[in-house]
């Protein structure tokens, strides 16, 4: 039997799970939120319990007036109208919070136990849209900023990464004067929400240069193997300018090619286990994200691909089955393989004009010396 990476923990809380089935979060995280403390379980990670003291942090990066406004849990400008406050919304976003600050201790615990690069992961976390004052894209407390923050105690230069479908405005604002957080976000870019992220947003004053966008033209639907081409360059790149002690994901499974929202690109979960396998092999400590993703099975199936890819040191096998212990298993028949499986092929002239197209992103994104096909 392989032997299992013993500085992995997982924050895996039943009370969120709980708390996220206010009919106001039906669409975004219930059943997904489910599935994927289901399958964590029945994987045996190691878990961690959620720590419930990290309020006083929120007020760190958000307005007292925002605060309050969300503890009132009434329409104003400070909402968005994909993101009105409800009943509960703030000790929803409050435990988000708390997940991925309980998941930032941990790394340093880790480190202190001696362990060089530990991984640490709570699903539920990567709200990356939340600004200071503003709530929108269902995000409400920036939990991404608040644990940079809280991680920064400890490990004064991050690596913030994200490939969520969606580019990460929030994250981005929040550090880009500061070049002690280099973000790198890849993202459709064109009619996509939030309509932010072109590679000409390069970072401001000490921070220009720390701020990487590379934008996917919404139109272009990257298989696995294209994503790899682009994401590699430029992550290689990112650890030359950040010299990162530690890293931040935050992964999004609505990347995978049929999320109900985003319609995803033409990749499998395999695609981001490569980001994670590689991030894995620049021996920093990680801590790992859920971020967006709207179809409950393939997000609970990231979620196990990412956790299995941690715990082995590899990508799993294409043809690895989900535990017939996961109580939750007739939900995904008859697909139960680990990895999301649906892709289509559009012929070898559509591919090699794709090929194409991530020479010409990463021309636009990486100075020559740091392009690598």
């Amino acid at each position: 039997m392989q032997e299992r990476k013993s500085d992995f923990w997982c924050v895996v809380s039943k009370r969120i799970v709980e708390s996220s089935s206010s009919e106001a979060l039906t669409f975004i995280h219930t059943d997904a939120s489910r599935l994927t403390y289901s399958l964590l379980r029945a994987l045996h990670v190691n878990r961690v319990k959620l720590n419930t003291f990290y309020e006083p942090l929120i007020a760190n990066f958000h307005t007292e007036e925002y605060i309050r406004a969300l503890k009132e849990e009434k329409p104003c400008t400070f909402f968005r109208e994909d993101s009105q406050p409800f009943p509960g919304i703030y000790e929803y976003a409050r435990l988000i919070v708390d997940g991925t600050c309980t998941a930032a201790d941990m790394l340093i615990d880790g480190v202190d136990m001696g362990y060089p690069a530990p991984v640490t992961l709570f699903w539920q976390g990567g709200r990356h849209h939340a600004h200071a004052d503003l709530a929108h894209g269902y995000c409400w407390l920036n939990d991404v900023v608040i644990g940079i923050n809280r991680l920064q105690e400890r490990f004064p230069r991050v690596l913030y990464v994200d490939t969520d479908f969606h580019h990460g405005d929030g994250v981005q604002a929040a550090f880009y004067n500061d070049p002690t957080v280099t973000t790198v976000s890849f993202h459709a870019f064109g009619d996509v929400f939030p309509f932010s992220g072109s590679e000409t947003e390069r970072g401001e004053g000490p921070g220009l240069g720390h701020c990487i966008n590379v934008p996917i033209p919404s139109t272009v639907r990257l298989s696995d193997r294209e994503f790899e081409l682009l994401s590699m360059p430029v992550l290689e790149y990112a650890f030359e300018i950040a010299n990162p002690d530690v890293v931040v994901y935050t992964v999004g499974a609505d990347t995978v090619l049929g999320d109900p929202l985003t319609r995803g690109y033409n990749t499998t979960t395999r695609a981001i286990c490569n980001v994670v396998q590689y991030l894995l092999s620049r021996g920093k400590p990680l801590l790992l994200l859920g971020g967006g993703g709207y179809e409950p099975t393939s997000v609970a199936k990231m979620a196990g691909a990412v956790a299995e890819t941690v715990s082995l040191g590899m990508v799993p096998d294409n043809d690895a089955t989900l535990p017939v212990t996961d109580r939750n298993l007739d939900k995904y028949r008859p697909h139960v393989q680990l990895h999301t499986q649906r892709v289509y092929d559009d012929g070898e002239g559509y591919r090699n004009k794709r090929v194409k197209k991530v020479e010409e992103i990463l021309r636009q994104t990486l100075p020559e010396k740091a392009r690598k096909m």
